[in-house]
């Protein structure tokens, strides 16, 4: 009789053990993932471009393919329609005027714009 109380009660303690504590582990992941992503973020700055000399789809993809190779672009969106650009960059990999020029370089007239 004593060994079956025994064994319920560590069963039942083994229960909580496993689904008490890991509930709370994931919590602290979560929340540890949130804060270094706002950390990211907050070390993360966005430079809006003019960017002439765009003419199709194509050249929004060279841009965006381009970007996405940069080191220390996060993001980068291009509009045709409003021939700009927007990245997202880590200044202590590369800077607006590197941005700048990688576009330029592509053969577009790129032109930072005060933001």
């Amino acid at each position: 009789m004593f060994r079956k109380y025994s064994i319920l009660v560590f069963t039942l303690f083994s229960i909580l053990i496993l689904f008490g504590c890991g509930n709370g582990s994931q919590q602290t992941q979560t929340s540890a993932d949130k804060e270094l992503s706002q950390l990211e973020e907050a070390t993360l700055e966005t430079v809006t471009l003019d960017v002439k000399g765009m003419t199709c789809d194509g050249c929004v993809q060279t841009i965006s393919k381009t970007m996405a190779k940069t080191d220390g672009v996060d993001k980068c969106e291009v509009s045709l329609a409003e021939n700009s650009a927007s990245v997202t960059f880590d200044p202590s990999k590369t800077s607006r005027e590197k941005i700048a020029q990688t576009i330029s370089d592509l053969g577009y007239q790129a032109t930072l714009l005060n933001n």
